[in-house]
């Protein structure tokens, strides 16, 4: 397949078509916590400097919910991990964040634009303890109980990377029925 070029700030993936319904295949039925656009926030995707803003607006959201303090500490760390990667490694950087439920797990998948050197996203395996870069996916994959990627087409035929993990609690992460589904418009309200 080709791939994209140019920005790809404004990618849209239809919920019909898209990452949900894989991701759904994977899970189960998800209930929708929060769903963070880049364009909705005035965050420009490819800007590393806010990756910080991000992670505080998903932390700041899983703690006003309920959710354990070590899966928000993981969520973020994670979260994070996966927005840098969006910046650093695709074209037109992170366009959305969304966090979701599933039975006993918190899955976050984060969309960006394709990947700027035409290649799938991979973990770095023996990445030297000093490196300065290479470790992300691999800190990622050490705290979630999965993860994994889905590279779909965007509703204008562009290529996308959906990058995704799941945290689990041995107790259960939070009661999915409790939590009500917060439309985007809210989640950005409450955070903002």
């Amino acid at each position: 397949m080709a791939r994209g070029n140019g920005q790809l700030a404004n990618i849209e993936v239809p919920r019909q078509e898209g990452p949900a319904d894989e991701l759904s295949k994977i899970f189960g039925p998800l209930k929708p916590l929060l769903a963070l656009r880049n364009r909705d926030l005035g965050l420009a995707g490819s800007d590393p400097q806010n990756v910080p803003i991000v992670r505080g607006r998903v932390v700041n959201h899983l703690r006003s919910i309920g959710v354990p303090r070590d899966i928000i500490d993981d969520a973020g760390l994670c979260t994070s991990e996966l927005v840098a990667n969006g910046v650093e490694h695709t074209v037109g950087g992170w366009a959305y964040v969304e966090v979701s439920a599933a039975l006993g797990e918190l899955v976050v998948a984060v969309g960006s634009g394709s990947s700027k050197n035409g290649k799938p996203p991979h973990i770095n395996r023996g990445v030297s303890p000093n490196a300065t870069s290479g470790r992300g996916l691999d800190i990622v994959e050490s705290l979630s109980s999965r993860m994994g990627f889905i590279e779909p087409s965007t509703a204008d035929g562009r290529e996308a990377t959906v990058a995704w993990f799941a945290l689990l609690r041995d107790s259960g992460l939070i009661q999915v029925s409790a939590v009500p589904p917060p439309s985007p418009a809210q989640a950005i309200d409450t955070l903002g």
